[in-house]
């Protein structure tokens, strides 16, 4: 598990001076429990991507400040003694068995040995060598234990020295560097100074004695004016030569013991490692020495200082991270004690740009030179609470707590009710008023700096529960919360306040604080509350910050430094960053009104447990270092890294890795698809992106990231050319047609030759077919003839008994006719003699009885003889239809009339109905012998106490008449046979009347006569309706009910 220790904010001890100088720092250590595989360091280096590189016992560890990649294979030996990037951005690798350097494919690492290194000393091999080093003109040099080596173009020349010179360390031997001139020195690690004479190709002694035996050098460098700079047993020393080489001076720096290495920061101050004895930090311009007691124990083995101007340290407990917090403490307790209050409550910049301060007893300056931060206290209320505070002009305005107001500059004390109340927010306008809030009535009171005199002005009316009274840019302003926001500004030349009419925002309520103002280059007015920050544009706030209680503002040109219990939130250009404990904060908790910057331009802070300030470069952001790719895999296999463009087949997964190298990672990642969206992800500290959706198109995928306290990186982008698969590539397209037109071709060749085939076939067939076919109508042509002579001889006795069936049906109709005929005459005589005799004769019941039956019989034989005369007229050629324009409404409502008599012997109801009275075409006899046929059906079929219903329907180009019944309806095999002749039907008539089974055959000849249809709708059980349907014109609408 990953080991980070983080110390923040740690107050290094000074010495030789009264004066001290914070440094405050967060360290963090690597060790085998956060992957490396030997705790064993020798050195670390950095390369041109920005990857740490460790020399260890076990080989060399690459860093991205998450994960470490331990390379092992392929070395020498493991004991790596040194590690540098070499001009052509190689990392050169010095191991006891042999010097090469580490070949990158974009996908691995592999070692690749230059020169063999022995166990034993000669002249023309090396001998466990320990350091490297590229002059100028990229030749590489190497220590060794007897000496270096000079390898160029592949050629080894040592230069070996007597056994006095050389080393039996097992960290050292000689080290190697180069001047301004292309001077070449060489240094013992036993303390001797020499230098390559190129003409005679040999290195000289300079004229240095080292000062005992035990004194040895393990790291020069190179200042620039002949001097040169040493890591040496007794100390730093500064060494000083003469251009000729002839001379000598050394100066000791630092007074230190055992020192072994140092590295030098962008201030020009320098962290100093030592073997025993820890780490140290040297401030060159003012000669002070910094430790800690965290180091005093750590072995420092080398020094490393990184493009961030971080410092590592290599040891024998892994490495180590130091870095300067972005924020330092205030030491001032070192100076004046123990402070009576860690809260600072008051903060500002007085005239000349030093920074004051309260601990609610003193008040404290402090005031910087040449970087170096020193604090005096300027007054002392000898246990008095400090309430509020300002300054102008080198004069202290004290308000306490007790109500008491002292000006220090002029020794006066006014007493509690001086000014009728206790004065708080002290501010002044730079031009000699003081201003101060009086709490009782309240009040603004202003006096004259100079000669004291006064003036009130009430703010009574608007007065909230939270107040500030501060300056800013010159300007004076009030601001509190009543109802509503309220802002007054003091207007000098009419020397009044006068109030913003600000509207009412529905984010504000009772429960409103407000901290602080101030006001931007634009003359806008922002407000720090405790729902967050707000800016006055127009006389409406607008929304800055949402729901973080700011508690306070301070604008450095463009850069908004904001204050709340987070920390501080800096907005700059629309980017924000976030600065909290770890960045140096005393507290996340930033006090009211407790942001400011002293004359250099360096922020400070106060909060809640003390007071920090700025320690960077004064309003110098840092930008997050590019992202790198760590690795790309299509479908789990590496891709090469040096890539431009990655090609991928669609639908495959692409998963890509990659890392900002900051140290410690406290990073956060941002990635976009440009092709696809331009909108950037959320941010996240997940440093891997995947997908297998993408379309077949060109894409940039884009990756940029932020650290902490950092702005965000510049963009690294990479090439997609999402693929379609080989078999949809634009050729095999080609193919496949290609292919497909000569399968056609082949199907539509074969299919010929087989169509073809087959005609043969089948004409070999027919051919035989029609011979046989031909023989066979030859005997049936000779059959057809005689067939045909006997046929009409069939047809002409056919014609002949076909004439004599129609002389035959002729006389059957006349005979019926006039049998028909003759019989109506005799029974309509009966019939009236059997009416007479039933209404006029005294017949006892026998006799009645008789007479009834002999009348009801003739009706019944009357009927039939009707039937059979119609049927016989309908079914004569002869018959002429006589048609005339008739009211079918008038026809069939007298039918109704007529019918009713019957009806009502049954006891039934005759419901008529009609839409409109139409007009038809017809013979007015048949078409009312067609209607009647079947009106009297329905009464003859339905049961007594039913209803018949007869009704007119139609539009403008037909009519139905529908005689319906309530009577036992129709079989199935009734409706098959409805309209034949003599047909019976499965019901019988309900009142004992007689069936002849023609009337419905008679009917539907009447109605084909006049080209109309007839059909029958009935379900068994449930009654029948008979429809006529009729050419027709409409005339009206009635309804009659009989």
């Amino acid at each position: 598990m990953l080991k980070r220790i983080f110390i923040f904010v740690f107050i290094l001890l000074l010495w030789l001076h009264n004066n001290h100088s914070a440094q405050s720092f967060n360290i963090t250590s690597y060790s085998v429990d956060d992957g490396l595989k030997s705790n064993l360091t020798k050195t670390c280096t950095q390369d041109k991507q920005g990857f740490i590189w460790i020399a260890t016992d076990a080989g060399i560890a690459r860093f991205d400040g998450k994960q470490f990649i331990n390379l092992s294979e392929g070395f020498p030996s493991l004991y790596i003694k040194d590690i540098a990037v070499g001009p052509d951005n190689l990392l050169y690798v010095i191991t006891d068995l042999g010097v090469g350097y580490l070949k990158w494919d974009g996908i691995k690492y592999s070692y690749i040995n230059l020169i063999n290194s022995y166990a034993v000393v000669t002249d023309t091999a090396l001998c466990y060598p320990k350091k490297l080093y590229f002059d100028k003109n990229k030749v590489l040099w190497i220590s060794e234990q007897s000496g270096v080596v000079k390898y160029e173009n592949k050629k080894f020349r040592k230069y070996t020295f007597e056994g006095i010179y050389r080393s039996d360390s097992i960290m050292r031997s000689f080290s190697i560097l180069e001047d301004d001139e292309g001077n070449l020195f060489v240094f013992s690690w036993r303390g001797f100074f020499f230098y390559l004479d190129k003409k005679e190709d040999k290195f000289n002694r300079l004229p240095f004695e080292p000062s005992d035996n035990q004194f040895n050098i393990n790291q020069v460098q190179y200042l620039g004016n002949n001097k040169l700079i040493a890591a040496a047993s007794n100390g730093l020393l500064e060494i000083e030569y003469s251009k000729n080489l002839l001379k000598l001076k050394t100066k000791i720096l630092v007074n230190l013991v055992g020192l072994s290495s140092f590295a030098q920061d962008n201030e020009g101050n320098y962290y100093i490692g030592t073997w025993t004895s820890g780490l140290f930090y040297w401030r060159k311009k003012e000669n002070k020495l910094v430790t800690n007691p965290s180091f005093e124990k750590l072995q420092v083995n080398n020094l490393l200082l990184d493009r961030d101007n971080s410092v590592w340290i290599a040891s024998d407990e892994g490495i180590t991270l130091v870095q300067k917090q972005i924020f330092a403490k205030s030491n001032y307790e070192e100076d004046f004690g123990r402070m009576s209050s860690a809260y600072i409550i008051n903060l500002l910049a007085n005239q000349s740009g030093k920074i004051l301060f309260s601990d609610q007893e003193n008040i404290y300056e402090a005031s910087e030179s040449d970087g170096n931060i020193t604090y005096s206290k300027i007054h002392s209320s000898a246990g008095k609470r400090i309430y509020s505070f300002t300054t102008y002009n080198d004069h202290l305005f004290i308000s306490y707590r007790t109500g008491e107001f002292f000006i220090q500059g002029k020794n006066k004390l006014f007493s509690a009710n001086h000014f009728g109340g206790r004065l708080s927010l002290l501010c002044n306008d730079n031009s000699r008023n003081i201003f101060a809030l009086e709490e009782l009535s309240p009040k603004i009171i202003a006096f004259n700096s100079k000669d004291l005199t006064t003036k009130n002005y009430d703010i009574s009316k608007f007065a909230g529960s939270s107040q500030v009274l501060k300056e800013s840019r010159g300007n004076i302003y009030y601001l509190t919360f009543n109802k509503n926001l309220i802002l007054l500004k003091y207007d000098n030349t009419k020397d009044e306040f006068f109030q913003y009419n600000i509207k009412a925002n529905s984010k504000l309520n009772s429960a409103t604080v407000v901290y602080d103002l101030a006001e931007d280059e634009d003359n806008t007015i922002l407000v720090a509350t405790n729902y967050g920050l707000f800016r006055v544009v127009k006389n409406e706030l607008k929304v800055v910050l949402a729901n973080t209680i700011t508690k306070a503002i301070y604008i450095d040109g463009k850069n908004y430094w904001i204050g709340s219990e987070q920390g501080i939130i800096v907005n700059r250009n629309n980017e924000t960053l976030y600065f909290k404990k770890q960045d140096g904060l005393p507290s996340a908790s930033v006090s009211a009104s407790g942001i400011t910057a002293d004359g250099n331009g360096r922020i400070w802070v106060a909060t809640s447990s003390g007071i920090a300030y700025w320690q960077l470069e004064t309003d110098k952001f840092n930008i997050t270092p590019t992202p790198v790719l760590l690795s790309i895999k299509i479908k789990n296999k590496n891709k090469n890294l040096t890539d431009e463009s990655i090609e991928i087949l669609r639908n495959s997964l692409a998963q890509f890795s990659f890392r900002s190298l900051t140290y410690p990672d406290r990073v956060v990642y941002q990635t976009r698809i440009i092709g696809l969206t331009n909108e950037w992800s959320e941010a996240s500290s997940n440093n891997t992106i995947s997908f297998n959706h993408l379309p077949v198109g060109d894409y940039i995928l884009q990756i940029r990231a932020r650290q902490a306290g950092n702005l965000w990186s510049n963009i690294n982008e990479i090439g997609l050319s999402i693929i379609a698969p080989w078999y949809e590539s634009p050729w095999m397209y080609l193919l496949y047609f290609v292919a497909l037109v000569l399968i056609i071709n082949y199907i539509v060749t074969f299919i010929q030759k087989k169509k073809i085939s087959i005609l043969e076939e089948k004409r070999k067939e027919l051919e035989k077919t029609v011979e046989e076919k031909t023989s066979d109508l030859r005997e049936k042509q000779k059959m057809t003839e005689y067939l045909l002579i006997e046929t009409k001889k069939t047809n002409i006795n056919l014609e002949r008994a076909n004439e004599e069936l129609r002389d035959v049906n002729k006389l059957k109709s006349d005979l019926l006719s006039i049998a028909a005929h003759d019989l109506k005459n005799p029974l309509s005589a009966i019939i009236g003699f059997a009416e007479i005799m039933l209404e006029e004769f005294p017949l006892n019941s026998s006799e009645y009885k008789m007479a009834k039956m002999i009348h009801d019989s003739s009706i019944i034989m009357l009927k039939l003889i009707t039937d059979i005369l119609d049927s016989a007229v309908v079914e004569s050629t002869n018959l002429k239809m006589k048609i005339e324009m008739v009211d079918i409404a008038e026809i069939v409502e007298r039918l109704v009339v007529e019918n009713s008599h019957a009806a009502n012997k049954k006891q039934q109801e005759i419901v008529f109905s009609v839409d409109k009275d139409y007009e038809i075409e017809a013979d007015p006899r048949w078409i009312r012998e067609a209607i009647d046929n079947l009106i009297s059906n329905a009464i003859k079929y339905s049961p007594k106490k039913k209803k018949i219903y007869v009704s007119i329907t139609g539009n403008h180009n037909y009519l139905q008449v529908r005689v319906k019944d309530e009577g036992p309806g129709l079989t199935s095999d009734d409706m098959k046979n409805l309209f034949n002749k003599f047909q019976r039907l499965s019901a019988k008539p309900t009142g004992g009347e007689s069936s002849t089974g023609l009337g419905l055959s008679i009917v539907k000849e009447i109605v084909k006569l006049h080209n109309g249809k007839i059909w029958a709708e009935s379900e068994f059980g449930n009654g029948s309706t008979f429809i006529i349907e009729l050419a027709a014109k409409p005339i009206s609408s009635i309804v009659i009910k009989h």
